[in-house]
């Protein structure tokens, strides 16, 4: 195994091939990176089952424990020092940052320590290790992204917007332990199951995530403001005010701005921005002829997630409290609807009932 390691380490990068999709510039790992993969997991008992997807610097497999024969996630990604290229995002929108990727493993390992036993966070088996990639073997979420589940069932109002809820609360429980995720987008949102009433989910990718000290400033703001600057994220889902390097943001209220775009997306069908994702102005169509069949209360909730300027834009726990109001109304309309579709048909045939009596009482 040793030998392995230093041949590839002296042949990784001329291993890497460059292809062109969409006009932006991606890479592939080589079938030799691919078969490292594959004897290394072997060698600490995980083998590859098959593989479930890539994107940025990684690939992740589905591998099984020799042992207990248990399914995980495995994500493979090679360190940096092995690499010299930038990482692309999914969808046709470019992933912007300037981290390496060892910092970006070491952000994304301690994230999802701190984050272990939340609900809404995949949970981290182990991390296993090797001079040219690491490996995290995490818990198997079957149940497809957010994209694949919306399409797939063709939301109604209520669901997308008590899948909403769930985004927000995961990331306001995220921020007060000092975790802000700054890659908002469907991808990184996994459903725990393929049934397709379960909307259960999971935040994954924690890779551009920013770890802050949680301590609180005072009892009468418990949740720490935390700024940042840098264009980090994907650009299609990251808010005007990112774009400008020279100016600090609020990292909430980014993350905020990308949960806007993705119902935006779900709701619609459309992508806001199409493909215009790297302009400084971009003003997503909130027409009735884009929202058709949906609620004015759902599109303009959208759009307050979508505002433009950063000091309008809600905080977490405006958003939050919104979306619940919302998604509470919805709930109540859903229940007497309900009732109305009983009652009605129930109150015609008794009228007809009756009708009959009286007129044969009259016979």
């Amino acid at each position: 195994m040793e030998s392995l390691l230093e041949t590839n380490e002296n042949s990784t990068r001329q291993n890497c091939q460059k292809v062109i999709n969409n006009g932006l510039t991606r890479y592939t790992l080589s079938d030799s990176i691919a078969e490292h993969h594959k004897r290394e997991l072997a060698s600490h008992n995980y083998y590859i089952q098959s593989r479930i997807g890539s994107g940025g610097q990684a690939i992740v497999y589905r591998v099984t424990h020799e042992d207990t024969r248990e399914s995980y996630a495995a994500k493979a990604v090679v360190r940096s020092r092995f690499r010299n290229f930038n990482r692309n995002g999914n969808g046709g929108a470019a992933s912007v940052h300037n981290l390496d990727i060892d910092a970006e493993l070491n952000a994304e390992i301690q994230a999802m320590q701190i984050l272990q036993g939340n609900k809404y966070c995949v949970k981290l088996k182990c991390v296993v290790e090797s001079r040219i990639a690491v490996y995290l073997i995490m818990e198997l979420l079957s149940g497809g992204d957010l994209l694949h589940k919306a399409f797939q069932t063709e939301l109604s109002e209520l669901n997308a917007i008590s899948i909403c809820s769930q985004i927000l609360s995961a990331l306001k429980s995220f921020n007060q332990l000092g975790i802000y995720h700054r890659d908002v987008k469907p991808e990184n949102i996994m459903f725990l199951s393929t049934k397709t009433s379960d909307y259960r989910l999971k935040f994954i990718d924690f890779g551009l995530a920013h770890v802050s000290n949680p301590r609180f400033k005072s009892d009468s703001n418990p949740q720490k403001t935390v700024y940042s600057r840098g264009l980090i994220g994907t650009s299609e889902y990251l808010p005007p005010e990112v774009f400008n390097n020279e100016e600090e943001y609020r990292l909430d209220k980014v993350d905020i701005y990308g949960v806007g775009v993705m119902m935006y997306l779900i709701l619609t069908g459309i992508r806001p921005f199409g493909k215009n994702c790297n302009e400084n102005e971009r003003e997503p169509d909130f027409s009735s002829k884009i929202w058709n069949g949906r609620s004015e209360n759902v599109r303009d909730f959208v759009k307050y997630l979508m505002e433009s300027n950063a000091n309008m834009r809600p905080c977490m726990d405006e958003a939050l409290d919104r979306c619940m109001t919302i998604e509470w109304n919805l709930r109540k309309a859903k229940v007497w609807n309900g009732i109305r579709d009983f009652i009605v048909p129930f109150s015609y045939e008794s009228k007809k009932s009756n009708r009959i009596v009286c007129s044969t009482r009259y016979v």
